[in-house]
């Protein structure tokens, strides 16, 4: 009915997030002091419900992808979004990448993890 200020507000909220999150970028902590330290990226994490991952699960390293079971890359991708950071699906699939300890980002590998991300929203949603 009010697409104007529908519109507006849209744009308003966008501008808002996008000068938020420089200032998170630039190390500023949410209440606008520059602290510059790990404690300011804190600050700003708590205020939009982030936190620091736990411990890596306890998954051996491998040698090759299939021998990771769906559970275990499953288990992984739960630690990866743990700090409640929204990812695409080509941020979780790097992450895995280096969580797991390979070098390359193969065919395989990128195949492996994005069934595995797959069956994770599946199961979360149960």
């Amino acid at each position: 009915m009010r697409k104007d200020e529908e519109v507006g507000r849209a744009l308003k909220a966008f501008e808002e997030a996008v000068q938020f999150a420089d200032k998170l970028d630039s190390g500023m902590a949410a209440s606008g002091k520059n602290g510059g330290g790990e404690n300011s990226h804190c600050a700003g994490n708590a205020s939009i419900g982030l936190h620091a991952r736990g411990s890596r699960p306890a998954i051996p390293y491998r040698t090759a992808i299939a021998q990771y079971s769906m559970d275990e890359l499953g288990r992984l991708i739960g630690w990866i979004n743990s700090d409640g950071q929204l990812r695409t699906d080509d941020q979780i699939v790097s992450e895995m990448v280096d969580a797991l300890g390979f070098s390359r980002r193969g065919v395989r590998i990128e195949a492996a993890i994005r069934r595995a991300i797959t069956a994770y929203r599946a199961e979360s949603k149960k």
